[in-house]
Protein backbone atom coordinates (compact mmCIF):
# COMPACT_ATOMS: atom_id res chain seq x y z
CA UNK A 1 0.00 0.00 0.00
CA UNK A 2 2.84 2.08 0.88
CA UNK A 3 4.38 1.35 -2.50
CA UNK A 4 1.39 3.11 -4.39
CA UNK A 5 1.36 5.69 -2.67
CA UNK A 6 4.73 6.50 -3.40
CA UNK A 7 3.88 5.91 -7.38
CA UNK A 8 0.99 7.74 -7.12
CA UNK A 9 2.69 11.15 -5.23
CA UNK A 10 6.09 10.66 -7.78
CA UNK A 11 2.95 10.54 -11.16
CA UNK A 12 1.21 13.63 -9.96
CA UNK A 13 4.89 15.52 -9.75
CA UNK A 14 5.99 13.92 -13.50
CA UNK A 15 2.63 15.24 -14.49
CA UNK A 16 2.90 18.47 -13.05
CA UNK A 17 6.45 19.59 -13.96
CA UNK A 18 4.99 18.56 -17.44
CA UNK A 19 2.51 20.56 -17.55
CA UNK A 20 4.57 23.54 -16.40
CA UNK A 21 7.35 22.87 -19.48
CA UNK A 22 4.21 22.34 -21.68
CA UNK A 23 3.27 25.67 -20.69
CA UNK A 24 6.59 27.56 -20.53
CA UNK A 25 6.92 26.83 -24.23
CA UNK A 26 4.36 28.77 -25.44
CA UNK A 27 5.93 31.91 -24.71
CA UNK A 28 9.73 32.85 -24.95
CA UNK A 29 11.94 35.86 -24.44
CA UNK A 30 14.79 34.08 -26.91
CA UNK A 31 14.76 32.07 -29.69
CA UNK A 32 15.82 28.58 -27.93
CA UNK A 33 14.42 26.22 -31.43
CA UNK A 34 15.52 28.48 -34.53
CA UNK A 35 12.58 28.89 -37.12
CA UNK A 36 13.10 28.21 -40.42
CA UNK A 37 12.72 31.88 -42.17
CA UNK A 38 11.75 30.69 -45.32
CA UNK A 39 14.05 33.29 -47.57
CA UNK A 40 15.58 30.80 -49.66
CA UNK A 41 12.00 29.86 -51.56
CA UNK A 42 12.31 33.76 -52.60
CA UNK A 43 14.84 33.08 -55.49
CA UNK A 44 12.99 30.06 -57.22
CA UNK A 45 9.34 32.15 -56.99
CA UNK A 46 11.09 35.12 -59.15
CA UNK A 47 12.10 32.78 -61.67
CA UNK A 48 9.09 31.99 -62.18
CA UNK A 49 7.08 35.53 -62.21
CA UNK A 50 8.16 37.39 -65.44
CA UNK A 51 6.46 40.42 -67.68
CA UNK A 52 5.18 39.26 -70.65
CA UNK A 53 6.02 40.41 -74.15
CA UNK A 54 4.39 41.73 -76.72
CA UNK A 55 5.42 42.51 -80.38
CA UNK A 56 6.37 45.36 -81.75
CA UNK A 57 3.42 47.13 -83.30
CA UNK A 58 1.44 49.86 -82.32
CA UNK A 59 -2.50 50.88 -82.41
CA UNK A 60 -3.03 54.32 -81.82
CA UNK A 61 -6.43 55.41 -80.45
CA UNK A 62 -6.59 58.16 -82.56
CA UNK A 63 -6.89 56.14 -85.53
CA UNK A 64 -10.01 54.43 -84.34
CA UNK A 65 -11.92 57.71 -83.57
CA UNK A 66 -10.57 59.40 -80.09
CA UNK A 67 -10.71 62.54 -79.20
CA UNK A 68 -8.59 64.11 -76.52
CA UNK A 69 -11.52 66.94 -76.10
CA UNK A 70 -12.71 65.06 -71.97
CA UNK A 71 -16.31 65.30 -73.72
CA UNK A 72 -16.17 62.64 -76.47
CA UNK A 73 -16.87 59.27 -75.49
CA UNK A 74 -13.68 57.00 -76.39
CA UNK A 75 -14.40 53.79 -75.03
CA UNK A 76 -15.65 52.66 -78.81
CA UNK A 77 -12.32 53.86 -80.14
CA UNK A 78 -10.33 52.40 -77.25
CA UNK A 79 -12.41 48.76 -77.58
CA UNK A 80 -12.00 48.49 -81.29
CA UNK A 81 -8.59 49.31 -80.75
CA UNK A 82 -8.44 46.90 -78.06
CA UNK A 83 -10.23 43.87 -80.70
CA UNK A 84 -7.87 45.02 -83.41
CA UNK A 85 -4.31 44.38 -81.86
CA UNK A 86 -5.41 40.92 -80.43
CA UNK A 87 -6.53 39.86 -83.59
CA UNK A 88 -3.26 40.88 -85.03
CA UNK A 89 -1.73 38.79 -83.16
CA UNK A 90 -1.04 41.32 -80.01
CA UNK A 91 1.24 44.20 -79.55
CA UNK A 92 0.77 48.29 -77.77
CA UNK A 93 -2.69 50.10 -77.99
CA UNK A 94 -1.58 53.49 -77.57
CA UNK A 95 -3.14 55.89 -75.15
CA UNK A 96 -1.41 59.46 -76.54
CA UNK A 97 -1.11 62.42 -73.97
CA UNK A 98 -4.88 64.29 -73.44
CA UNK A 99 -7.80 64.41 -71.50
CA UNK A 100 -10.18 61.24 -72.74
CA UNK A 101 -13.69 60.99 -71.57
CA UNK A 102 -14.33 56.55 -70.86
CA UNK A 103 -18.16 56.31 -70.78
CA UNK A 104 -18.15 52.64 -69.69
CA UNK A 105 -15.13 49.66 -69.31
CA UNK A 106 -12.52 48.77 -71.19
CA UNK A 107 -12.48 45.02 -71.30
CA UNK A 108 -8.29 43.82 -72.78
CA UNK A 109 -7.99 40.69 -74.49
CA UNK A 110 -4.45 38.42 -74.87
CA UNK A 111 -1.65 39.88 -76.27
CA UNK A 112 -2.40 43.56 -75.32
CA UNK A 113 -0.62 46.22 -73.75
CA UNK A 114 -3.13 49.22 -73.05
CA UNK A 115 0.15 51.79 -72.80
CA UNK A 116 -1.25 55.51 -71.63
CA UNK A 117 1.61 57.48 -72.69
CA UNK A 118 2.63 60.65 -70.31
CA UNK A 119 -0.15 63.14 -69.80
CA UNK A 120 -2.71 60.66 -70.80
CA UNK A 121 -6.01 60.86 -68.50
CA UNK A 122 -8.71 58.57 -68.90
CA UNK A 123 -11.72 59.83 -66.99
CA UNK A 124 -14.37 56.96 -66.29
CA UNK A 125 -17.80 57.65 -66.28
CA UNK A 126 -20.37 57.16 -63.04
CA UNK A 127 -23.50 56.10 -65.17
CA UNK A 128 -23.90 52.79 -63.78
CA UNK A 129 -25.50 51.30 -67.02
CA UNK A 130 -22.62 52.10 -68.60
CA UNK A 131 -20.72 49.00 -67.07
CA UNK A 132 -23.59 46.70 -67.82
CA UNK A 133 -23.95 43.78 -69.19
CA UNK A 134 -22.56 42.41 -65.56
CA UNK A 135 -19.41 39.96 -65.95
CA UNK A 136 -17.97 37.47 -63.43
CA UNK A 137 -16.26 39.20 -60.18
CA UNK A 138 -15.14 38.59 -57.06
CA UNK A 139 -16.84 40.90 -54.42
CA UNK A 140 -15.65 41.19 -51.27
CA UNK A 141 -14.68 37.62 -51.82
CA UNK A 142 -18.05 36.19 -53.28
CA UNK A 143 -18.41 35.40 -56.76
CA UNK A 144 -21.19 36.80 -58.52
CA UNK A 145 -22.17 38.83 -62.08
CA UNK A 146 -21.89 42.44 -61.23
CA UNK A 147 -21.39 45.50 -63.15
CA UNK A 148 -17.68 45.00 -64.96
CA UNK A 149 -15.07 46.97 -62.93
CA UNK A 150 -13.75 49.53 -65.23
CA UNK A 151 -10.73 47.69 -66.37
CA UNK A 152 -11.68 44.28 -66.90
CA UNK A 153 -9.94 40.68 -68.29
CA UNK A 154 -11.65 37.32 -68.58
CA UNK A 155 -9.44 34.23 -69.06
CA UNK A 156 -6.59 36.26 -71.04
CA UNK A 157 -3.13 35.67 -71.20
CA UNK A 158 -0.38 38.27 -71.79
CA UNK A 159 -1.74 41.65 -70.88
CA UNK A 160 -1.02 44.77 -69.38
CA UNK A 161 -1.57 48.32 -68.37
CA UNK A 162 1.60 50.33 -68.76
CA UNK A 163 3.16 53.89 -69.34
CA UNK A 164 2.79 57.22 -67.25
CA UNK A 165 -0.55 58.24 -67.57
CA UNK A 166 -3.60 58.36 -64.82
CA UNK A 167 -7.09 55.94 -64.83
CA UNK A 168 -9.44 58.24 -63.04
CA UNK A 169 -12.67 56.23 -61.50
CA UNK A 170 -14.25 59.53 -60.52
CA UNK A 171 -15.52 57.72 -57.01
CA UNK A 172 -16.75 61.23 -55.51
CA UNK A 173 -19.10 62.42 -58.73
CA UNK A 174 -21.73 59.52 -57.66
CA UNK A 175 -20.41 55.70 -56.66
CA UNK A 176 -19.52 56.39 -53.17
CA UNK A 177 -23.28 57.26 -52.27
CA UNK A 178 -23.83 53.48 -53.05
CA UNK A 179 -21.91 53.11 -49.72
CA UNK A 180 -25.64 54.31 -48.38
CA UNK A 181 -27.41 51.75 -49.85
CA UNK A 182 -25.20 48.40 -50.85
CA UNK A 183 -25.74 46.40 -47.46
CA UNK A 184 -28.63 45.33 -48.63
CA UNK A 185 -27.07 43.02 -51.60
CA UNK A 186 -24.32 42.81 -49.49
CA UNK A 187 -26.06 40.35 -47.31
CA UNK A 188 -27.89 38.59 -49.90
CA UNK A 189 -24.81 38.07 -51.88
CA UNK A 190 -22.69 36.58 -48.60
CA UNK A 191 -26.42 34.45 -47.69
CA UNK A 192 -25.84 33.25 -51.39
CA UNK A 193 -22.30 32.16 -51.11
CA UNK A 194 -22.39 30.11 -47.47
CA UNK A 195 -25.06 28.50 -49.32
CA UNK A 196 -23.58 27.90 -52.53
CA UNK A 197 -26.17 28.94 -54.66
CA UNK A 198 -24.72 28.42 -57.92
CA UNK A 199 -22.45 31.31 -59.38
CA UNK A 200 -24.66 32.18 -62.13
CA UNK A 201 -27.69 32.73 -60.48
CA UNK A 202 -25.67 35.51 -58.51
CA UNK A 203 -27.11 38.36 -60.47
CA UNK A 204 -26.24 41.60 -59.21
CA UNK A 205 -26.42 43.99 -62.10
CA UNK A 206 -29.08 46.33 -62.93
CA UNK A 207 -31.20 47.28 -60.13
CA UNK A 208 -28.02 46.16 -57.47
CA UNK A 209 -25.59 48.33 -55.80
CA UNK A 210 -22.53 46.77 -55.59
CA UNK A 211 -19.65 49.09 -56.01
CA UNK A 212 -17.27 48.15 -59.30
CA UNK A 213 -13.58 47.20 -58.99
CA UNK A 214 -11.22 49.36 -61.26
CA UNK A 215 -8.74 46.91 -62.35
CA UNK A 216 -9.61 43.32 -61.57
CA UNK A 217 -8.42 40.47 -64.32
CA UNK A 218 -10.18 37.90 -63.62
CA UNK A 219 -8.80 34.19 -64.18
CA UNK A 220 -5.91 35.28 -66.59
CA UNK A 221 -2.10 34.43 -66.76
CA UNK A 222 0.73 37.06 -67.34
CA UNK A 223 -0.59 39.90 -65.66
CA UNK A 224 1.84 43.26 -65.82
CA UNK A 225 0.65 46.67 -64.36
CA UNK A 226 3.61 49.36 -64.41
CA UNK A 227 4.23 53.11 -64.23
CA UNK A 228 0.82 54.17 -64.41
CA UNK A 229 -1.54 56.28 -61.89
CA UNK A 230 -4.78 54.63 -60.41
CA UNK A 231 -7.04 56.88 -58.90
CA UNK A 232 -10.17 57.80 -57.04
CA UNK A 233 -11.46 54.05 -57.31
CA UNK A 234 -15.27 53.18 -56.79
CA UNK A 235 -14.03 50.21 -54.70
CA UNK A 236 -10.73 48.61 -54.47
CA UNK A 237 -8.37 49.51 -57.32
CA UNK A 238 -6.10 46.74 -58.06
CA UNK A 239 -7.59 43.26 -58.01
CA UNK A 240 -6.73 40.29 -60.02
CA UNK A 241 -8.56 37.18 -59.11
CA UNK A 242 -7.54 33.52 -60.23
CA UNK A 243 -4.46 35.24 -61.91
CA UNK A 244 -0.91 33.25 -62.35
CA UNK A 245 2.35 35.95 -62.88
CA UNK A 246 1.34 38.97 -61.87
CA UNK A 247 3.88 41.86 -61.41
CA UNK A 248 2.24 45.42 -60.18
CA UNK A 249 5.49 47.80 -60.54
CA UNK A 250 6.03 51.35 -60.40
CA UNK A 251 2.27 52.05 -59.67
CA UNK A 252 1.16 54.78 -57.83
CA UNK A 253 -2.06 54.71 -56.15
CA UNK A 254 -4.05 57.87 -54.78
CA UNK A 255 -7.05 57.44 -52.49
CA UNK A 256 -10.62 57.25 -53.42
CA UNK A 257 -13.30 57.35 -50.86
CA UNK A 258 -13.70 54.14 -48.58
CA UNK A 259 -13.09 50.54 -49.41
CA UNK A 260 -10.32 51.69 -51.81
CA UNK A 261 -7.68 49.11 -51.05
CA UNK A 262 -4.79 50.11 -53.54
CA UNK A 263 -3.34 46.29 -54.40
CA UNK A 264 -5.53 42.77 -53.40
CA UNK A 265 -4.20 39.49 -55.47
CA UNK A 266 -7.17 37.47 -54.44
CA UNK A 267 -6.20 33.66 -54.73
CA UNK A 268 -3.33 33.94 -57.50
CA UNK A 269 -0.35 32.31 -57.19
CA UNK A 270 3.12 33.73 -57.99
CA UNK A 271 2.82 37.80 -57.96
CA UNK A 272 5.51 40.29 -57.51
CA UNK A 273 4.43 44.16 -56.08
CA UNK A 274 7.44 46.43 -55.83
CA UNK A 275 8.45 49.83 -56.01
CA UNK A 276 4.53 51.46 -56.00
CA UNK A 277 3.38 54.01 -53.90
CA UNK A 278 0.54 53.55 -51.79
CA UNK A 279 -1.85 56.31 -50.85
CA UNK A 280 -5.54 55.13 -49.68
CA UNK A 281 -8.28 55.30 -47.28
CA UNK A 282 -8.12 51.26 -46.55
CA UNK A 283 -5.90 48.66 -46.76
CA UNK A 284 -2.76 49.69 -49.11
CA UNK A 285 -2.32 45.91 -49.88
CA UNK A 286 -4.44 42.84 -48.70
CA UNK A 287 -3.50 39.64 -50.17
CA UNK A 288 -6.85 37.71 -50.07
CA UNK A 289 -8.43 34.13 -50.85
CA UNK A 290 -12.52 34.69 -51.22
CA UNK A 291 -14.85 34.52 -47.91
CA UNK A 292 -15.81 31.61 -45.96
CA UNK A 293 -17.25 28.49 -47.36
CA UNK A 294 -17.43 29.57 -50.99
CA UNK A 295 -13.86 29.82 -51.44
CA UNK A 296 -13.04 26.37 -49.72
CA UNK A 297 -10.74 24.08 -51.67
CA UNK A 298 -13.87 21.54 -51.98
CA UNK A 299 -16.12 24.44 -53.55
CA UNK A 300 -13.85 26.09 -55.82
CA UNK A 301 -11.33 28.37 -53.94
CA UNK A 302 -7.83 28.59 -54.52
CA UNK A 303 -5.04 29.87 -52.23
CA UNK A 304 -3.01 33.18 -52.72
CA UNK A 305 0.47 31.97 -52.55
CA UNK A 306 4.01 32.76 -53.13
CA UNK A 307 3.53 36.89 -52.97
CA UNK A 308 7.17 38.82 -52.65
CA UNK A 309 6.17 43.12 -51.70
CA UNK A 310 9.51 44.82 -51.62
CA UNK A 311 10.66 48.03 -51.62
CA UNK A 312 7.29 49.54 -51.94
CA UNK A 313 6.09 53.42 -49.99
CA UNK A 314 3.10 53.28 -47.69
CA UNK A 315 2.27 56.86 -47.67
CA UNK A 316 -0.87 56.64 -45.58
CA UNK A 317 -3.81 53.86 -44.51
CA UNK A 318 -5.99 54.10 -42.03
CA UNK A 319 -6.53 50.29 -41.92
CA UNK A 320 -3.64 48.33 -42.79
CA UNK A 321 0.18 49.09 -44.75
CA UNK A 322 0.70 45.37 -45.82
CA UNK A 323 -2.51 43.32 -44.69
CA UNK A 324 -3.77 39.53 -44.92
CA UNK A 325 -7.74 38.86 -44.80
CA UNK A 326 -10.65 38.88 -43.85
CA UNK A 327 -11.48 37.04 -47.24
CA UNK A 328 -8.72 34.74 -47.04
CA UNK A 329 -10.69 31.29 -46.38
CA UNK A 330 -9.32 29.23 -49.94
CA UNK A 331 -5.75 30.22 -47.11
CA UNK A 332 -2.81 32.38 -48.46
CA UNK A 333 0.62 31.17 -48.05
CA UNK A 334 4.35 32.05 -48.64
CA UNK A 335 4.27 35.53 -47.97
CA UNK A 336 7.52 38.06 -48.48
CA UNK A 337 7.52 41.95 -47.77
CA UNK A 338 11.08 43.28 -47.64
CA UNK A 339 12.30 46.75 -47.75
CA UNK A 340 9.53 48.51 -47.21
CA UNK A 341 8.77 52.18 -45.93
CA UNK A 342 5.57 52.76 -44.12
CA UNK A 343 4.84 56.58 -43.63
CA UNK A 344 1.41 56.25 -41.32
CA UNK A 345 -1.33 53.73 -41.32
CA UNK A 346 -3.41 52.33 -38.78
CA UNK A 347 -1.61 49.28 -38.79
CA UNK A 348 1.75 48.38 -40.39
CA UNK A 349 0.97 44.44 -40.34
CA UNK A 350 -2.43 43.26 -40.13
CA UNK A 351 -3.27 39.40 -40.12
CA UNK A 352 -7.08 39.48 -40.12
CA UNK A 353 -9.61 36.60 -39.88
CA UNK A 354 -12.83 34.94 -38.24
CA UNK A 355 -14.44 32.14 -36.91
CA UNK A 356 -16.44 31.69 -39.83
CA UNK A 357 -13.58 31.69 -42.79
CA UNK A 358 -11.84 28.67 -41.97
CA UNK A 359 -8.52 28.21 -44.47
CA UNK A 360 -5.18 29.35 -43.22
CA UNK A 361 -2.34 31.72 -42.93
CA UNK A 362 0.95 30.40 -42.96
CA UNK A 363 4.46 31.39 -43.28
CA UNK A 364 4.45 34.77 -43.74
CA UNK A 365 7.92 36.58 -43.59
CA UNK A 366 8.74 40.36 -43.05
CA UNK A 367 12.37 42.24 -42.51
CA UNK A 368 13.86 45.57 -43.08
CA UNK A 369 10.84 47.37 -42.93
CA UNK A 370 10.78 51.40 -41.60
CA UNK A 371 7.56 52.99 -39.97
CA UNK A 372 7.06 56.54 -39.07
CA UNK A 373 3.92 56.10 -37.32
CA UNK A 374 0.93 53.60 -36.36
CA UNK A 375 -2.42 55.11 -35.64
CA UNK A 376 -3.70 52.06 -33.52
CA UNK A 377 -0.67 48.68 -33.54
CA UNK A 378 2.82 48.37 -35.51
CA UNK A 379 1.71 44.46 -35.55
CA UNK A 380 -2.15 42.97 -35.14
CA UNK A 381 -3.11 39.52 -35.62
CA UNK A 382 -6.49 38.49 -34.92
CA UNK A 383 -8.59 35.60 -35.23
CA UNK A 384 -11.53 37.23 -34.19
CA UNK A 385 -12.22 39.78 -36.66
CA UNK A 386 -15.04 41.99 -36.38
CA UNK A 387 -15.93 40.41 -33.06
CA UNK A 388 -16.89 37.46 -35.09
CA UNK A 389 -15.45 34.57 -32.61
CA UNK A 390 -18.12 32.04 -31.83
CA UNK A 391 -18.34 30.44 -34.97
CA UNK A 392 -17.44 26.84 -36.56
CA UNK A 393 -14.71 27.70 -38.70
CA UNK A 394 -11.77 29.54 -37.01
CA UNK A 395 -8.76 29.61 -39.55
CA UNK A 396 -5.23 28.37 -39.32
CA UNK A 397 -2.64 30.87 -38.40
CA UNK A 398 1.09 29.44 -37.93
CA UNK A 399 4.53 30.61 -39.08
CA UNK A 400 5.15 34.47 -39.07
CA UNK A 401 8.33 35.25 -38.89
CA UNK A 402 9.19 39.48 -38.78
CA UNK A 403 12.62 40.60 -38.45
CA UNK A 404 14.96 43.50 -38.62
CA UNK A 405 11.36 46.20 -38.19
CA UNK A 406 11.80 49.64 -36.85
CA UNK A 407 8.88 51.54 -35.64
CA UNK A 408 9.10 55.23 -34.42
CA UNK A 409 5.43 55.29 -33.48
CA UNK A 410 2.54 53.19 -32.62
CA UNK A 411 -0.22 53.91 -30.14
CA UNK A 412 -0.54 50.50 -29.42
CA UNK A 413 2.64 48.39 -29.44
CA UNK A 414 1.54 44.94 -30.58
CA UNK A 415 -1.64 42.68 -30.25
CA UNK A 416 -1.71 38.98 -31.34
CA UNK A 417 -5.63 37.56 -30.58
CA UNK A 418 -5.59 33.99 -30.64
CA UNK A 419 -8.69 32.01 -29.63
CA UNK A 420 -9.60 29.30 -26.86
CA UNK A 421 -10.63 26.86 -29.69
CA UNK A 422 -7.73 28.17 -31.99
CA UNK A 423 -4.50 28.93 -30.83
CA UNK A 424 -2.05 31.27 -33.01
CA UNK A 425 1.36 28.99 -33.14
CA UNK A 426 5.17 30.19 -34.00
CA UNK A 427 5.47 33.51 -34.53
CA UNK A 428 8.62 35.42 -34.21
CA UNK A 429 9.61 38.86 -33.63
CA UNK A 430 13.66 39.50 -34.41
CA UNK A 431 15.10 42.68 -34.26
CA UNK A 432 11.92 44.46 -33.57
CA UNK A 433 11.87 48.25 -31.93
CA UNK A 434 8.82 50.20 -31.32
CA UNK A 435 10.41 53.72 -30.31
CA UNK A 436 7.24 55.01 -28.67
CA UNK A 437 4.07 53.83 -27.38
CA UNK A 438 0.88 54.44 -25.49
CA UNK A 439 0.26 50.58 -24.90
CA UNK A 440 2.76 48.11 -24.53
CA UNK A 441 1.78 44.04 -26.00
CA UNK A 442 -1.49 41.78 -25.72
CA UNK A 443 -0.98 38.43 -26.18
CA UNK A 444 -3.87 35.51 -25.99
CA UNK A 445 -3.77 32.17 -26.93
CA UNK A 446 -0.58 31.95 -28.91
CA UNK A 447 1.67 29.15 -28.64
CA UNK A 448 5.58 29.26 -29.37
CA UNK A 449 5.96 32.97 -29.57
CA UNK A 450 9.13 34.17 -29.85
CA UNK A 451 10.82 37.22 -28.41
CA UNK A 452 14.36 38.03 -29.89
CA UNK A 453 15.51 41.80 -28.98
CA UNK A 454 11.77 42.73 -29.05
CA UNK A 455 12.03 46.26 -27.89
CA UNK A 456 9.25 48.99 -26.70
CA UNK A 457 11.40 52.26 -25.46
CA UNK A 458 9.01 54.03 -24.06
CA UNK A 459 5.57 53.76 -22.94
CA UNK A 460 3.56 56.58 -22.06
CA UNK A 461 0.12 55.56 -21.11
CA UNK A 462 -0.88 52.38 -18.59
CA UNK A 463 -1.43 49.18 -20.89
CA UNK A 464 -5.73 48.16 -20.50
CA UNK A 465 -6.76 44.43 -20.86
CA UNK A 466 -9.12 43.96 -24.07
CA UNK A 467 -10.22 40.45 -22.30
CA UNK A 468 -14.15 41.84 -23.72
CA UNK A 469 -13.04 42.99 -26.85
CA UNK A 470 -14.45 39.45 -28.71
CA UNK A 471 -17.74 40.43 -28.41
CA UNK A 472 -20.00 40.51 -31.27
CA UNK A 473 -20.74 43.93 -33.39
CA UNK A 474 -24.20 42.55 -34.29
CA UNK A 475 -27.49 43.51 -33.05
CA UNK A 476 -26.96 44.71 -29.38
CA UNK A 477 -29.55 44.49 -26.19
CA UNK A 478 -30.46 48.74 -26.25
CA UNK A 479 -29.25 49.78 -29.24
CA UNK A 480 -31.61 52.20 -31.73
CA UNK A 481 -32.50 51.17 -35.17
CA UNK A 482 -34.33 52.94 -37.81
CA UNK A 483 -37.47 51.23 -37.08
CA UNK A 484 -37.36 52.89 -33.19
CA UNK A 485 -37.07 56.29 -34.47
CA UNK A 486 -40.34 58.85 -34.95
CA UNK A 487 -41.89 59.28 -38.23
CA UNK A 488 -40.74 63.26 -38.18
CA UNK A 489 -36.88 62.02 -37.56
CA UNK A 490 -36.98 59.29 -39.92
CA UNK A 491 -38.48 61.68 -42.55
CA UNK A 492 -35.82 64.96 -41.73
CA UNK A 493 -33.05 62.53 -42.23
CA UNK A 494 -34.17 61.40 -45.63
CA UNK A 495 -34.44 64.18 -46.86
CA UNK A 496 -31.00 65.34 -45.46
CA UNK A 497 -29.53 62.14 -47.32
CA UNK A 498 -31.93 63.03 -50.58
CA UNK A 499 -30.16 66.62 -50.65
CA UNK A 500 -26.57 65.31 -50.90
CA UNK A 501 -27.75 62.46 -52.94
CA UNK A 502 -29.13 65.57 -55.45
CA UNK A 503 -25.45 67.27 -55.49
CA UNK A 504 -24.38 64.49 -57.61
CA UNK A 505 -25.31 66.01 -61.19
CA UNK A 506 -22.57 63.79 -63.11
CA UNK A 507 -25.49 60.72 -63.35
CA UNK A 508 -28.86 60.93 -64.28
CA UNK A 509 -31.90 61.78 -62.50
CA UNK A 510 -33.07 58.37 -62.66
CA UNK A 511 -29.66 57.13 -60.85
CA UNK A 512 -29.84 58.99 -58.00
CA UNK A 513 -33.99 58.50 -57.85
CA UNK A 514 -32.49 55.11 -57.25
CA UNK A 515 -30.23 55.47 -54.98
CA UNK A 516 -32.99 57.37 -52.66
CA UNK A 517 -35.50 54.66 -53.58
CA UNK A 518 -33.43 51.73 -52.14
CA UNK A 519 -32.28 54.42 -49.03
CA UNK A 520 -35.74 54.87 -48.13
CA UNK A 521 -37.03 51.06 -48.60
CA UNK A 522 -34.14 49.99 -46.49
CA UNK A 523 -32.44 52.04 -44.32
CA UNK A 524 -29.53 51.08 -42.44
CA UNK A 525 -28.10 53.50 -40.74
CA UNK A 526 -24.43 53.25 -39.20
CA UNK A 527 -25.09 54.64 -35.30
CA UNK A 528 -28.25 56.02 -33.42
CA UNK A 529 -28.29 57.49 -29.95
CA UNK A 530 -30.75 59.05 -28.32
CA UNK A 531 -30.40 61.80 -25.36
CA UNK A 532 -32.52 64.29 -23.42
CA UNK A 533 -31.03 67.86 -23.61
CA UNK A 534 -32.84 70.69 -21.38
CA UNK A 535 -35.65 68.28 -21.38
CA UNK A 536 -36.06 67.54 -24.86
CA UNK A 537 -35.62 64.70 -26.68
CA UNK A 538 -32.72 64.54 -28.83
CA UNK A 539 -31.73 62.05 -31.25
CA UNK A 540 -28.35 61.84 -32.95
CA UNK A 541 -27.48 60.41 -36.31
CA UNK A 542 -24.14 59.11 -37.99
CA UNK A 543 -24.23 57.37 -41.59
CA UNK A 544 -20.83 56.82 -42.81
CA UNK A 545 -19.85 56.51 -46.53
CA UNK A 546 -16.57 57.54 -47.48
CA UNK A 547 -15.54 61.17 -46.99
CA UNK A 548 -19.22 62.71 -46.81
CA UNK A 549 -20.11 61.12 -43.43
CA UNK A 550 -23.30 62.55 -42.27
CA UNK A 551 -23.64 63.22 -38.61
CA UNK A 552 -26.70 65.41 -37.55
CA UNK A 553 -28.87 65.56 -33.77
CA UNK A 554 -32.84 65.69 -34.82
CA UNK A 555 -35.05 66.57 -32.29
CA UNK A 556 -38.28 64.66 -31.67
CA UNK A 557 -40.48 66.75 -34.02
CA UNK A 558 -38.36 66.03 -36.55
CA UNK A 559 -36.74 69.79 -36.57
CA UNK A 560 -32.43 69.77 -37.21
CA UNK A 561 -30.71 71.06 -34.42
CA UNK A 562 -27.49 70.64 -35.70
CA UNK A 563 -25.66 69.49 -38.67
CA UNK A 564 -22.04 68.27 -39.57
Amino acid sequence: MQKKKITFIAEVIALFIMLLLTASSAYKDSPEIEQDNGWSMVPNILARIKAPTFPDKDFNIKDFGAVADDETDCRPAIQKAVDKCNAEGGGRVIIPSGNYKVNGPIHLKSNVNLHLQKGAYLKFSVNPDDYLPAVLVRWEGTRCYNYSPLVYAYRQENIAVTGEGTLDGCVNEFWQLWKLIHDRDKIILRDMGTHLVPVEKRQFGKGHFLRPTLIEPYECKNVFIEGITVKNSPFWTIHPVFCENVIVRKVTVEKGMSNDDGCDPESCKDVLIEDCSFFTNDDNIAIKAGRDNDAWHENGGRPSENIIIRNNKFIESKAGAISIGSEMSGSVRNVFAENNYVHKAGQAFYIKSNTDRGGAVENVYVRNISIDSCLNHAALIQLDYKGAATGKHPSEFNNFYFEDVKCNFAKKGMRIFGLPSKTINDITFKNFEVGNAEKSTEVYYTQNLVFDNFVIKKITAVQKEYLNSNQSSEEKEGRLYWKDLPVAVQKTFLNIINSVVDTKKSVSEKARQDVKDAFASDPMVTEIKKSIIIGKVIYGMEKDFGDNDIKVQIAEDGGLIKKN
